[in-house]
């Protein structure tokens, strides 16, 4: 009997350890962000963003003036409140409980400067309501989850206890033990001892491996908000990031940037994966291999690289289905056109194009221009931080754990890999989303939904979201246009192409690629009333404390388009405008962006290209 107790203080303790490492490990984190299952609809002029600090993305809720938050709480046990206020002038805040008519204070701050803030919270079902006056920004706000382990540990030293005293005060509570099982018992120990001791030092390895360990690890990494090299690209001193040579992987987009940076939420736009083969050549450009002589270089950013596309649907692909001559894709993501000027000059004309077509992007090219110069100003020590993204609202601790994402960056891989899997056959379907959108129903009328529109167009129902940072350099007029650096810049280099071209016997050509905002806003303003349409507008300016009515964004809405038109005429410079070829689609019923994103899907490739080819055989280009 005696014997008998002392084992059952053996199990007893031994489960009450795994209970309290069980316990640790799912503790678990809720972010609270303003499109999540917990927020409330609101009227609130509050914005969601993601930032990149220190390495790891950081959930921001900006709330530029006087606000009110609201999320639903069902907290079966206590919890801990836990965000950073940051304030953006003159601001404070207060924290409140909510249940039904009764409304507790928790807590009140005035926020002077960036404080962290830690509240502890009881089992609750209710609302959790924040409250802010003056600009603030609400940084990575979450609810923890409180490991209770003060009890548990308590009784586990105490049975240990028992289990040490017992035998001195009596030996007949000793457990008594044959040869062989103290045998067992010392072998199940030492077994037991030395995987937590290899699962320790993997996780150590892990973690001093870093970004070394792969594109699986850092998908994985990835959603946790860790912000890691991506493996795809490398830093140059010329170039800034650009893309490696000789890659072979595979690329993977299930929405677009403007849901996962945050600007839209994921429940507008359901996903709808698009999985393909990602190559580069041994210049690193989306090319299947280095051409020598081509007819045409095709230079610029995303539009021209086309990274959320099959490089068979790019843009110059399509134009060499079209002329039956060789056009090499010399795009890059992030460049503007002082990298294009280098990529001309150091690639692309060593290959004796006759024509050398600049995609010059009307979104972000003048402002690429201007973070390029600060740049080279600083030797490289200025840098553009990049845009954030959205990442799991909901991870316990032993998803944070580098063995658990090595373990299902594995499965992943053998999923990927395995024959018969959905990916595996993934990577031979056709890509084509959003290039046919659904009938609209009868009588269907525009709608606008948090970010997405849904306009019934030639008896279909195109679904549009823009890209708030675009939509917004629709505030700039001309003058101011042509009064900033970044004009100055892209001028300069347009002038140094044309020169280095005329050099080598290439033309150079400038097609305008609008933005999206630019293609789609008549067709919004046809579609809705004037006031309904700015409050629809509004809904991408929160968190800026500025709005804009439709009226003047409409008003400079081509105000760049006739800037570089003007400043190519001047210059001799052939000049093709892609806008309206792109309006005319939409006006056929045909999205030619995709709709969570800011870039072209398939149709906008083939649109761009057919115009592009239609522009140079006017001109009697490329020739033979």
């Amino acid at each position: 009997m005696k014997q008998a107790t002392a084992r059952l203080l053996l199990v007893a303790e031994a489960l009450l350890a795994l209970w309290l490492v069980r316990n640790f490990f799912y503790v678990t984190t809720w972010r609270l962000y303003l499109d999540g299952r917990a927020a409330e609809r609101s009227g609130s002029s509050a914005a969601q963003r993601f930032e990149v600090e220190g390495g790891r993305v950081v959930p921001e809720i900006l709330s530029p003036a006087d606000d009110r938050l609201r999320f639903t709480l069902r907290l079966e046990r206590p919890a801990t409140l836990r965000f950073e206020a940051r304030p953006g002038g003159r601001a404070s805040y207060e924290v409140a409980l909510v249940r039904g008519r009764d409304r507790k204070i928790v807590a009140r701050g005035d926020a002077g400067r960036p404080s962290a803030v830690s509240l502890a919270l009881p089992p609750f079902e209710g609302a959790l309501e924040l409250a802010n006056h003056g600009p603030l920004t609400w940084a990575d706000l979450r609810i923890v989850g409180r490991l209770r382990f003060a009890l548990p540990l308590a009784t586990l030293v105490m049975l240990a206890g028992l289990s040490l005293a017992l035998p001195r005060w009596e030996g007949s509570f000793a457990p008594a033990l044959s040869k062989r099982q103290r045998s067992a018992a010392l072998e199940t120990a030492l077994l037991l001892g030395g995987a937590l001791g290899a699962l320790g030092a993997a996780e150590l390895a892990l973690r001093a491996l870093g970004p070394r360990l792969g594109a699986g690890m850092a998908a994985q990494r990835r959603d946790l908000g860790e912000a890691w090299p991506n493996p795809r690209w490398q830093e140059t001193k010329r170039y800034g990031l650009r893309l490696r040579a000789g890659l072979e992987t595979f690329a993977e987009v299930s929405h677009g940037d403007i849901v996962w940076m945050g600007f839209v939420p994921p429940e507008v736009s359901p996903a709808r994966t698009r999985r393909f083969a990602f190559h580069t050549d041994a210049e690193g450009f989306r090319n299947a291999a280095v051409r020598d002589p081509i007819a045409v270089a095709a230079l610029g950013d995303s539009f021209t690289d086309a990274m959320t596309l099959p490089a068979e649907q790019a843009w110059p692909a399509r134009l060499e289905a079209r002329l039956g001559r060789p056009v090499q894709n010399y795009g890059t993501a992030g460049f503007g056109p002082q990298q294009e000027e280098r990529v001309l000059s150091d690639f692309a004309l060593r290959h004796r194009p006759g024509v050398a077509v600049l995609a010059f992007f009307a979104g972000n090219d003048l402002f690429n221009a201007e973070t390029f110069d600060d740049r080279e100003r600083s030797a490289g020590g200025a840098r553009e931080r990049p845009p954030g993204w959205r990442l799991k609202d909901t991870v316990a601790r032993f998803d944070e754990l580098y063995v658990m994402s090595l373990v299902r960056a594995a499965g992943q891989r053998l999923q990927e890999t395995w024959p018969g899997t959905a990916p595996a056959r993934a990577d031979g379907g056709p890509v084509e989303p959003d290039l046919d959108p659904l009938p609209a129903a009868p009588g269907q009328r525009p709608s606008f939904d948090r970010g997405m529109f849904t306009v019934p167009v030639a008896g279909r129902a195109l679904r549009v979201a823009l890209m708030p940072p675009y939509l917004a350099t629709l505030r700039f007029p001309a003058a101011e246009l042509r009064a900033r650096r970044g004009w100055a810049l892209t001028r300069q280099s347009i002038e140094r192409m044309q020169r280095l071209g005329q050099a080598s016997g290439a033309e150079l050509v400038v097609m305008f690629v609008p933005f999206k905002s630019q293609v789609y806003l008549p067709l919004l303003r046809r579609s809705f009333p004037p006031d309904e349409l700015d409050r629809a507008l509004r809904f991408y300016f929160r968190g800026t404390g500025s709005t804009v009515p439709s009226r003047a964004l409409a008003g400079n809405r081509l105000a760049l388009n006739g800037l570089v038109q003007s400043f190519c005429a001047e210059r001799g410079i052939p000049f093709l405008d892609l806008t309206p070829a792109l309006e005319a689609e939409v006006e056929r019923g045909r999205n030619v962006y995709f709709a969570d994103d800011a870039h072209w899907n398939a149709a906008g490739h083939e649109v761009a290209a057919a115009a592009l080819a239609e522009f140079l055989h006017g001109r009697g280009q490329p020739r033979p």
